[in-house]
């Protein structure tokens, strides 16, 4: 699948349909992630947010302090287990995809710097901040959504 939790959206869904005793023919289930990441303007801070729903319960999310993936729910829980280091390696994914997210704003700055106006006042120079990637996988038949980012700028957010 090549994002970088493919494999705890592949356990995820099917540990859902096991546990509620569906099937893939008679029910259906969803699975969404979302990844923020935001950035303060002054590029020092930022906050980065990743959040796994099944069937519109959050199942696991990222703790910012830690910098782990924490299941919310039992049935995953159960994971760490039967696979001692799924927790450990969804994590570092987790952490590779925050990376790449700060990388890709780093070089979106230089685009959106090097496109703008040099005679625009200052406070309307301000780069995007932003990175939004969602991710979803629905329940039969098995279909993935594409991968979206979202780059939205400082003064339409509104962030500071």
């Amino acid at each position: 699948m090549g994002l970088p939790v493919a494999r705890l959206v592949l356990l995820s869904a099917a540990a859902a349909l096991l546990l509620r005793g569906g099937s893939a023919g008679f029910s259906s289930h969803s699975l969404h992630i979302f990844y923020t990441l935001v950035l303060s303007s002054s590029q020092d801070k930022s906050q980065y947010i990743v959040v796994g729903y099944v069937d519109d319960q959050i199942a696991a999310r990222f703790d910012p302090s830690t910098r782990r993936m924490l299941p919310q729910v039992a049935w995953l829980d159960k994971l760490q287990k039967e696979d001692p280091h799924f927790w450990d390696l969804t994590s570092q994914r987790v952490r590779t995809t925050e990376r790449r997210f700060k990388s890709d704003l780093a070089i979106l700055h230089s685009y959106y710097n090097s496109s703008r106006e040099s005679n625009l006042p200052s406070k309307q120079k301000q780069p995007p901040n932003l990175v939004l990637s969602t991710w979803g996988l629905l329940k039969p038949p098995a279909r993935c959504s594409s991968c979206q980012k979202i780059f939205k700028s400082h003064m339409t957010l509104g962030l500071g």
